[in-house]
């Protein structure tokens, strides 16, 4: 961006037209308008034609109108107010608008306005996708935590209590006690044989006094 004097200042300017004066005679007035700027010492930098478009609200009965964007830079301000003032009187134009811009200032057509626009349009709706995503993929999770939950307690009501697992040592005791209560059988089984023996021997042999 070119530098400007230090008396310099940038304007812009939207214009609309009676879209119905035909585009020679708006070319005319858009050529009329820029000579008017460069005779009066004025510089144009930028320009774009938007054409006719709706209005927001009626101006002047009129529902549309032939848009016109004009970026220019002036170190008199006298002519600014003369420029306004020409504007004003010209049964032509339905609205004008002249505002100062910033040194820093980028100028847009309407194609990159548009442009702009659709990408944030895109974005909103990519935005606005994920979310409805995640809250689908929320809901999802959310349902099928409630269904396990169902499924395992409906698991544990309809599972069989399972015997009581007994301990090693307990298996162990209940094993040797059979064996412990044999013994005690076969112990005075073993006694009484030894004791008929013993009965035995002293009746085979004369010699021996009970």
């Amino acid at each position: 961006m070119a530098h400007l004097l230090p008396d310099t200042q940038s304007y812009e300017l939207m214009i609309i037209f009676l879209y119905d004066l035909g585009e020679s005679e708006i070319s005319k007035k858009i050529s009329e308008l820029k000579s008017f700027i460069e005779e009066s010492g004025g510089k144009i930098t930028a320009e774009d034609v938007w054409g006719v478009r709706d209005l927001a609200y009626k101006i002047k009965k009129q529902d549309r109108g032939f848009y016109y964007v004009l970026n220019f830079n002036f170190d008199d301000r006298a002519k600014i107010n003369e420029l306004n003032k020409t504007l004003l009187l010209d049964n032509s134009v339905l609205r004008h608008l002249i505002i100062k811009t910033p040194s820093d200032y980028v100028f847009k057509t309407l194609k990159e306005y548009e442009m702009e626009a659709k990408e944030i349009e895109k974005l909103e709706k990519d935005v606005k996708k994920e979310e409805k995503k995640a809250k689908e993929e929320k809901t999802a999770a959310k349902k099928s935590s409630v269904k396990a939950k169902h499924a395992a307690k409906k698991t544990a009501e309809e599972k069989p209590e399972q015997p009581e697992k007994k301990t090693e040592a307990e298996t162990q005791v209940q094993e040797e006690a059979p064996a412990a209560e044999e013994q005690s059988k076969k112990k005075p089984k073993k006694e009484l044989d030894e004791l008929d023996e013993k009965l035995k021997k002293i009746m085979d042999n004369p010699d021996i006094t009970i």
